[in-house]
């Protein structure tokens, strides 16, 4: 029983893969003869009808060949138009988000002013409890103590 599951020798093996090899190319060389055989006889046998189909598929080819550019054109069109549409979202986007950026930053700084203002003339920030205040700066996150 083992001696059938035992690895071969690797001049076994090699033997196997020649032996192989020189079968499938027997095969291979057999058929292809078969089939060179069999297409001579269909083409002796249809060629007229194989021009005529040539023929119609050529016109058909050219038909499918100019509805595809003319896809592709009126798709370039849409594309462009698409894209110059993109440029000017991006633009109008970019307007808008720099502009509220520097209102942002207004903001901020006159906030921040008013606040430096107010703690240095000693009274409480707005919103924030006056107990809170130490030293005349608020303990407030986001504010220096």
């Amino acid at each position: 029983m083992w001696a059938f599951l035992r690895p071969k020798s690797g001049r076994e093996t090699r033997e196997d893969l020649i032996t192989g090899a020189r079968e499938g190319s027997d095969y291979l060389r057999n058929r292809t003869e078969q089939a060179a055989k069999e297409v001579s006889a269909f083409v002796d046998k249809s060629k007229e009808q194989v021009s005529a189909l040539v023929d119609k598929s050529k016109e058909q080819v050219s038909e499918y060949v100019e509805r595809g550019r003319e896809a592709v054109d009126r798709g370039r069109v849409q594309w462009e138009e698409f894209v110059e549409r993109g440029k000017s979202l991006v633009a109008d986007q970019a307007t808008r988000v720099s502009a509220s950026v520097d209102a942002g930053r207004q903001a901020y700084k006159s906030t921040t002013a008013r606040s430096i203002r107010w703690i240095a003339k000693g009274r409480s920030i707005p919103g924030i409890c006056a107990g809170r205040l130490h030293s005349g700066l608020s303990s407030a996150p986001g504010l220096a103590a």
